[in-house]
């Protein structure tokens, strides 16, 4: 999945995504792709708003939508904190 993201080098041959080679290092071609990991992977080097940018520069994002995306899932994530903590929910 790294490879066909452009995350990750390949050893050899092409990878094509509608047309367009993938290229290692850019993320031209991840327009046309949606992904969504069984199993998310967070790193532990980056804050949640690192990550975020990092998830709305893979997928060719504006600066100011990446700003906008970023305040609106850390104010979601603030809520659901709130809320679990009125009903009793543990923490996350």
């Amino acid at each position: 999945m790294k490879m066909i993201l452009g995350l990750l080098q390949t050893d050899s041959g092409t990878i094509k995504v509608n047309g367009e080679t993938v290229r290692y290092g850019q993320n031209r071609t991840n327009r046309y792709m949606g992904y969504l990991p069984d199993v998310p992977e967070f790193y532990g080097y980056m804050t949640p708003s690192e990550y975020l940018r990092l998830c709305g520069e893979i997928t060719g994002m504006s600066s100011a939508g990446i700003r906008k995306n970023q305040t609106n899932c850390c104010t979601w994530w603030d809520w659901i904190r709130k809320i679990n903590a009125f009903t009793g929910f543990p923490e996350e």
